[in-house]
């Protein structure tokens, strides 16, 4: 598969970004550089594909910077799969009340 592309200026947090991906037939669809130009398409070891395939791209853009830019583009990947967006930790009763978050122990080995 391929995953989301996101280009931003760099003039701080509220520049311009855009983010660019997939948004059908992610596990099929490859991106590729070469010589500046960005090309998407089908993976190259696929040997065909059945009538009525389609792939498709989604741009999303915003003018806050590189996170309101991803949290656009995965709002418009939402909204086409017919989801809402809700936090993980609102609908998982062991990250509301049993959650423990370490950070791998670099803490115990330093001190």
């Amino acid at each position: 598969g391929t995953g989301p592309v996101c280009v931003f200026a760099r003039d701080g947090p509220g520049s311009h970004s855009v983010v660019l991906s997939p948004s059908a037939a992610f596990m099929a669809t490859s991106q590729r550089v070469r010589r500046g130009t960005l090309s998407y398409g089908v993976m190259g070891n696929v040997s065909g594909v059945p009538a009525g395939f389609f792939s498709e791209a989604l741009l999303a853009h915003s003018a806050g910077g590189i996170t309101e830019a991803m949290l656009a583009w995965g709002s418009l990947l939402l909204a086409r799969g017919g989801k809402v967006r809700a936090a993980a930790w609102e609908r998982d009763l062991t990250l509301r009340t049993l959650g423990y978050s370490t950070d791998n122990g670099a803490y115990y080995y330093y001190n």
